[in-house]
């Protein structure tokens, strides 16, 4: 990513637009220079890490930008993530915790004139910590070292042939993985211009996109959604080409009518903090499918002593392999099969096309009296009913370990008489939830995701 810095260090040529400020690739490698030597003498040094939480996403952009070009660690915060998780994170690290002010004066335009160079780092000997608590509500921390954003991005570049000046845009925070492999380490990979916007604010980001041309989008299910039923008849947002949605799963009649509004093409992707971008569709998106495999990306499907399923639409656990991947968790460096591949924990199925259908996580396949029931399917279920918002249904145990299953129901409805035989008409019998929940609202996090560790207390599951 640096050696393209200094190599348009003298290029005019947008590189980041926030809000009504536009700044080059001659500017952003003269500020990243300026940043080196103040962050020096603030004492920061080669091979650190780095927690940043900064107040916006530019300055978050700018101070990760210039840790990372003096060869240190960057981990990550959004600025809506609790104190107390931030300094659990840097007890366990033993990280430093950029300051408000330091990040704020990493981005400040003023002094920017300096004829240093960026001193030349190993690519590979940093990068940045995701933190993910994935299925576990435990927080983990994935190393992906600037090397391996490097190789996703080339991946990304084989199936889309992105160009020097191509305008991309993520709605979700940038500090997430999702966002930071997609769109903001993949952009400065090949010269692109990174659009931001501050907040998630749909009318505001529509204005955005029309006033900054923007391209290529990343989002989520949710997102996509929301854009699909929007007029955007006071906004010129042909210049949309694509739009990559991640982190959920897709309805085809919203696809439909985001492509209809838009003009531009929908693309799944599948991936993790761990994993990055490894599946996605590259022409037509195929109702119901995860994607196809990623140029470089090797998947295979196995039964549960690990031996290979080669049958067409045999249903196995996925395992992945690409050189992009994670290389360890904070602490622990066993994570991969003797033969290098990875498992996010999904039940999938792979048809003659390639296309990856996921059926659902290994630990939400629940046995219930001698039947075995998909989690995911049962949610899907309930789903169809009109009065259900949206829908979680976990796999539970008794004292007696009897598997049993529970659903949590995002709806207005408070009878639970008329929730329980409206649930009942739509399952068989085996999938029907022993217990019911029912909330106005789920919790989420910043990105939109239902944060399953505040759903679940102590009073949902028996002990």
């Amino acid at each position: 990513m640096f050696d393209l810095l200094l190599k348009m260090k003298e290029n005019n040529m947008a590189a980041i637009i926030h809000e009504e400020t536009c700044i080059s690739y001659k500017q952003l490698y003269q500020m990243i220079c300026r940043n080196n030597k103040y962050l020096n003498s603030c004492g920061y040094s080669k091979e650190q890490c780095v927690i940043i939480q900064s107040k916006s996403q530019l300055e978050f952009v700018l101070s990760a930008f210039s840790v990372l070009s003096l060869g240190m660690w960057v981990i990550p915060i959004n600025k809506e993530v609790d104190p107390q998780k931030v300094k659990n994170i840097s007890d366990m690290t033993k990280a430093r915790l950029m300051s408000d002010e330091e990040s704020a004066l990493c981005a400040e335009m003023s002094e920017i004139g300096v004829e240093d160079d960026i001193q030349p780092i190993d690519e590979k000997k940093n990068g940045i910590y995701h933190v993910t608590s994935g299925s576990t509500g435990t927080p983990k921390l994935c190393e992906r070292s600037l090397y391996d954003f490097s190789l996703e991005s080339d991946s990304f570049q084989q199936i889309w042939g992105f160009k020097s000046g191509t305008r991309m845009m993520s709605l979700c925070p940038l500090e997430h993985s999702f966002a930071a492999g997609s769109v903001l380490l993949n952009c400065f990979n090949f010269g692109g211009t990174l659009c931001i916007v501050e907040d998630f604010n749909p009318k505001k980001i529509l204005k955005a996109i029309a006033e900054y041309s923007v391209e290529f989008l990343a989002m989520v299910p949710s997102m996509l959604r929301l854009f699909a039923k929007m007029q955007v008849k006071n906004e010129d947002v042909k210049s949309l080409k694509h739009a990559l949605v991640g982190s959920g799963v897709m309805k085809e009649e919203v696809v439909v009518e985001f492509e209809d509004i838009y003009k531009c093409k929908v693309h799944s992707n599948y991936g993790s903090s761990e994993s990055g971008c490894v599946i996605t569709s590259r022409d037509r998106w195929k109702d119901k499918a995860a994607g196809v495999a990623m140029p470089d990306v090797t998947l295979k499907l196995c039964d549960e002593e690990y031996n290979v399923l080669t049958g067409e639409n045999e249903v196995g656990q996925l395992y992945i392999k690409c050189e992009w991947m994670f290389s360890r968790y904070w602490g622990n460096d066993d994570v991969f099969t003797e033969d290098g591949f990875m498992t996010l924990g999904d039940i999938a199925r792979i048809d003659s096309d390639g296309n990856v259908f996921i059926l659902g996580r290994r630990e939400n396949f629940v046995k219930v009296n001698g039947k075995k029931v998909n989690c995911l399917e049962v949610e899907n279920k309930i789903k169809t009913l009109q009065f259900v918002t949206d829908c979680k249904v976990i796999g539970c145990k008794k004292r007696n370990n009897d598997e049993y299953i529970k659903a949590f129901l995002e709806t207005k409805i408070v009878d639970q008489n008329e929730i329980r035989k409206a649930v009942n008409a739509v399952l068989e019998k085996h999938e029907r939830p022993e217990k019911i929940d029912a909330v106005s609202c789920f919790p989420r996090n910043h990105m939109g995701k239902i944060v399953l560790e505040d759903l679940i207390n102590k009073e949902n599951i028996d002990s």
